[in-house]
């Protein structure tokens, strides 16, 4: 449990300031070991596979499917479609070797399922990353590309699947649409490359 005290918290034995447990507005919270926390509102997300649940600083968060299948989403749609353009985002980091070492360390089989086109991204992105994309998930490379491209990116693909869907929530989970949504990321990550100097990632 964690008590305030005197602008400190008492956490079992020991003792922390409140700027360091956490300066959002939500009143303390109760902790638990092992501890899964919310600080500010980002989770620090624990994975559903061998992730351990010790406390963590929270990730940056590019996108989660529940802001999109929780907000104006359409009617009979099932909610992983609030995840498909995070899925296809992640199945081209995957294929292009930018995931990060600890979902290449819990999901091998899986990410290796995606490149042989047997696993979509949003079924990893749903198995293993609870719908949420975070810096975590990427390396270096796949980091430094997402902060450049993928809020420019969300409005990309809506323009694309939306040439053809009613909305981009319509758009199918299968490697047609990948195709034509990889063709469009390739093309702006040549383009963040040659500002970048140079070639990297295949």
């Amino acid at each position: 449990m964690a008590v305030a005290n005197g602008g400190y918290y008492t956490w079992g034995s020991r003792i922390e300031p409140a700027a360091i447990v956490g300066t959002c507005h939500n009143p303390p919270m109760q902790w638990t070991e092992p501890a899964v926390y919310f600080m500010c509102g980002l989770a620090s997300r624990v994975r559903r596979r061998g992730r351990s649940t010790a406390l963590r600083y929270p990730a940056m968060v590019y996108d989660k499917a529940k802001w999109h299948s929780d907000g104006d989403f359409p009617k009979g749609l099932p909610y992983e479609n609030g995840g498909t353009h995070v899925g296809m985002f992640l199945a081209w980091v995957i294929n292009h070797g930018m995931a990060g070492p600890d979902l290449t360390d819990e999901a091998a089989s899986d990410l290796e399922e995606v490149r042989q086109r047997r696993l979509t991204g949003r079924t990893v992105l749903f198995n293993h990353l609870d719908g949420v994309l975070s810096d975590e998930d990427l390396n270096d490379e796949g980091n430094a590309f997402a902060k450049h491209y993928y809020q420019k990116y969300q409005g990309e693909y809506d323009a694309l699947i939306r040439r053809k869907l009613k909305t981009a929530y319509h758009a199918s989970d299968d490697w047609a649409t990948y195709d034509m949504v990889a063709a469009m990321i390739d093309r702006a990550y040549s383009e963040f490359r040659k500002a970048s100097g140079g070639p990297k990632a295949g």
